[in-house]
């Protein structure tokens, strides 16, 4: 089972969690790096730490983690130069980044590990609006592998970065520090596109724009929602995601939704969106 919503700590995650996670200096980051790769050893994973910087720099970042070394030597722990996993500047190529994780997670597996966890602080990826936009389709594919792998990720951000921003990078992982965003969207363990939290007037414009963003699969004949951790929604969040089903040319779908969401679907007429009843179990 995913983790959804807002946490507090790192190391209760799961083997398939992805949370976006802002840190205020450099010396935080390196705590919670240590913590959450700390926790992911002690779950049988193996680990990497994916950052900017010189080889001893990279090391450094790891001051307080167990047996490092040992790690190292035997292939418990990685350490690799960001550009290496993103390129040197600009995120071309989406896919081939999101390729490279599910082949180190094969690659964990087949070595005796529970499964692959990194993580990284992604600051540099984001700083431009266009650098910001291509990275953000990349983390939801990232996460559509998480959601049935045992594939885990902390994605760090300076919070220098400001409030939007960071509200931006939140709404598309299933986790987040709480009030980091109103709202998550993500992947669910069946394949849906999951919503929590809530949308309102004043999140209706975030949440047009992270649909406009995530990529789903290519051969996808239908956007299926599951709106069971929603916590409110009103008539804007169901016209984003009609405009979304219109944009790609295909129906979304909301499986059981809630009470709330059947009722505007019925007062609001929506072109795409369809209501799907579970069958009754025999």
């Amino acid at each position: 089972m995913r983790t959804v919503g807002p946490v507090g700590s790192l190391l209760a995650l799961s083997a398939n969690d992805h949370i976006c996670w802002p840190y205020r200096d450099l010396s935080s980051f390196r705590a919670s790096l240590v913590e959450f790769l700390g926790a992911g050893i002690a779950r049988g994973l193996r680990v990497a730490y994916a950052g900017t910087g010189d080889p001893a720099s990279l090391r450094s970042s790891l001051e307080g983690l167990a047996d490092v070394d040992r790690l190292l030597a035997g292939g418990g722990l990685e350490i690799v130069a960001l550009d290496v996993v993103y390129g040197a500047r600009v995120l071309s190529d989406p896919d081939v980044a999101a390729e490279a994780f599910a082949t180190a997670t094969q690659r964990a597996l087949a070595d005796g590990y529970a499964g692959f966890r990194v993580g990284a602080d992604v600051t540099e990826m984001v700083r431009s609006p266009a650098r910001r936009d291509c990275f953000i389709r990349y983390e939801s594919q990232v996460d559509r592998f998480a959601s049935t792998h045992p594939f885990s990720a902390m994605c760090a951000y300076d919070a220098q970065l400001g409030p939007a921003v960071l509200a931006e990078l939140a709404s598309v992982h299933p986790i987040a520090p709480a009030a980091l965003t109103p709202f998550h969207v993500f992947t669910t363990s069946e394949g849906a596109l999951g919503l929590s939290g809530e949308v309102d007037a004043a999140s209706a414009a975030q949440f047009r724009r992270t649909l406009e963003r995530i990529r789903l699969t290519p051969d996808a004949a239908a956007v299926v929602w599951d709106l069971s951790a929603v916590t409110f929604i009103d008539h804007r969040a169901l016209q984003a995601i009609d405009a979304m089903a219109a944009r790609l040319g295909i129906p979304a779908l909301i499986a059981d939704p809630p009470r709330l969401v059947r009722r505007l679907a019925q007062l609001v007429p929506f072109v795409h969106v369809e209501i799907v009843d579970a069958e009754p179990s025999s």
